[in-house]
């Protein structure tokens, strides 16, 4: 586990109101012993003398080599930004979703397993970040609840295949699932009315769902690298679409190799000359 000078640099970095709010926060985790065990009676401490400390809402713990996140960090009741970019964290406390204020949440390049399912708690997520972990197979279905969720990043896993509780996600603007393996989409993907970014690419699919028509927002559409051979004809209802990669699809044969590029009024009137 990472120094707590480290710790102590980056908490400082963040936005708090007063110097004597940091110094407070400072001298605590200077005096943090690196063990589960220690930090948990700190934060007990901390809570029976009602410290501030309780109070963050911005933590900045990326880049510190944690094998372990310790269970008492739930007692930090008003927590709105947690960034545990690139760790080596295999799992989470299996009560992860009593940080219910949070907004932001990174995990990116950690090899989790797995996540809890008390993450469906995690209510008021605009942005959560699960990419690039390499090792991440499957997702449970957590996203009933996060209906301010606006972007969410799970490229670079192995999922094969996504949770139907997506399709709940109706602030959802950007959605990432590059390299993965997933075999198909949601038939009910159409649902998804905020979303303007749809990137799909280096994955298995062969086939699209035809609901994707149905994504009246969708301005950015990455399917490159799959083994799509044929696009459903809904795509030209996509009224709004501007960016479409279609490259390194092989068995792509139903379109003319001038469409083919990311050309998306060329596939829209491709169609449409087809009915």
């Amino acid at each position: 586990m990472t120094s707590t000078s480290g710790l102590t640099a980056r908490i400082s970095q963040t936005l708090f109101t007063s110097n004597s709010f940091v110094e407070e926060v400072a001298s605590i985790l200077q005096h943090w012993d690196t063990g589960l065990e220690a930090s948990k009676r700190r934060i007990q401490d901390a809570k029976e003398k009602n410290s501030t400390v309780l109070d963050l809402q911005q933590l900045e713990l990326s880049n510190e080599i944690f094998n372990e996140l310790w269970p008492s960090i739930r007692e930090i009741r008003n927590l709105k930004y947690l960034n545990l970019f690139l760790n080596r964290l295999t799992e989470l406390p299996s009560d992860f979703g009593a940080l219910s204020t949070l907004e932001t949440l990174n995990l990116a390049c950690n090899p989790l397993q797995s996540v809890p399912d008390s993450f469906s708690d995690l209510a008021m997520l605009r942005e959560l970040d699960l990419g690039f972990t390499s090792t991440l197979c499957t997702v449970p279905e957590i996203f009933e609840k996060m209906t301010q969720l606006k972007v969410l990043y799970a490229g670079n896993n192995r999922l094969e295949k996504l949770p139907e509780s997506v399709i709940s996600l109706q602030c959802l603007e950007e959605l990432h699932l590059y390299g993965n393996a997933l075999n198909a989409l949601p038939e009910n993907i159409g649902n998804l009315k905020s979303l303007r970014l749809l990137n799909v690419g280096r994955n298995n699919l062969s086939s699209l769902p035809n609901s994707i028509g149905s994504l009246s927002s969708l301005e950015v559409l990455y399917l490159y690298e799959n083994d799509l051979s044929s696009l459903p004809r809904s795509m030209k209802d996509l009224s709004k679409l501007r960016v479409l990669g279609l490259d390194g699809n092989p068995s792509l044969s139903s379109l003319p190799e001038h469409i083919k590029e990311p050309n998306a009024k060329a596939v829209a009137a491709y169609y449409a000359e087809m009915e």
